[in-house]
């Protein structure tokens, strides 16, 4: 296990995409300290979790995030890597659950690359580096690196299923597009009218992609909401790829 996810954390390393969602992302955090120097009146009151929570919530991530999870988990297939090793791991289920941590790490680093971005842009532009309103902005920024974890999994196990970085970057997209809320609120509409169910119902709450960027109806309900996402995908990823061949 270690071994293969070495391999995998060494292939991240060495992949071009690596570097330039990570380059994007670091341009964006710049980009997000500028307009809230542009938008705050007191500059001194603009600390590095606000910068970098209102980054998250230009949802920049939520982009980037589905496009590395499909090219690094489906880029073995492209290889032929995976059949090779396939044939020499006696669970295969090993390798998806490899794909997912290292998917996971990605995640924690190209935030870890943007949070320092903010720091370093701060001090740029704003001529100050303060991380004085952490009680403010902590619960959400965890959160979201936590929703933001689920979401690269979630991509990552529709590629392993679907054997398709393409097709699963495109769902990981619409996931993050606002889509799914339009249809949603269709549905809820339909469930009220039609089926006399309560207006205190609502969809979005037991749907993943109502959490990511925002706090949805709360930070705690959305933690679980996607925590049960992350295990559901996780779970079918490793399933999936230990129950089928190798192609």
């Amino acid at each position: 296990m270690l071994k293969i996810l070495k391999m995998d954390l060494y292939r991240i390393l060495k992949m071009k995409s690596t570097w330039i969602l990570s380059s994007i992302s670091l341009a964006f955090s710049a980009f997000s300290v500028f307009i809230l120097k542009d938008t705050v009146k007191n500059v001194s009151d603009i600390s590095v979790f606000s910068c970098f929570s209102f980054f998250i919530q230009s949802m920049i991530l939520l982009i980037l995030l589905p496009i590395f999870a499909a090219l690094f988990t489906d880029g073995d297939n492209k290889t032929g890597f995976i059949k090779t090793i396939g044939g020499i791991v006696p669970n295969r289920g090993i390798l998806a659950a490899s794909k997912i941590i290292s998917c996971i790490i990605y995640t924690l680093g190209i935030m870890l690359i943007s949070f320092l971005g903010c720091c370093v842009f701060s001090g740029i532009l704003l001529g100050q580096i303060k991380f004085d309103d952490f009680d403010d902005n902590y619960k959400f920024i965890f959160s979201q690196i936590f929703t933001h974890c689920s979401l690269s999994v979630i991509v990552s196990m529709l590629a392993i299923w679907w054997r398709s970085g393409a097709a699963s970057m495109a769902v990981g997209i619409v996931f993050t597009s606002g889509i799914p809320s339009l249809i949603f609120m269709g549905l809820n509409h339909l469930l009220h009218k039609y089926l006399s169910v309560p207006n205190s119902f609502d969809i979005n709450k037991y749907f993943f992609v109502s959490y990511l960027g925002t706090e949805g109806t709360s930070i705690k309900t959305g933690v679980i909401v996607c925590a049960v996402y992350f295990v559901i995908a996780a779970v079918a990823a490793i399933l999936i790829m230990s129950k089928r061949d190798v192609k």
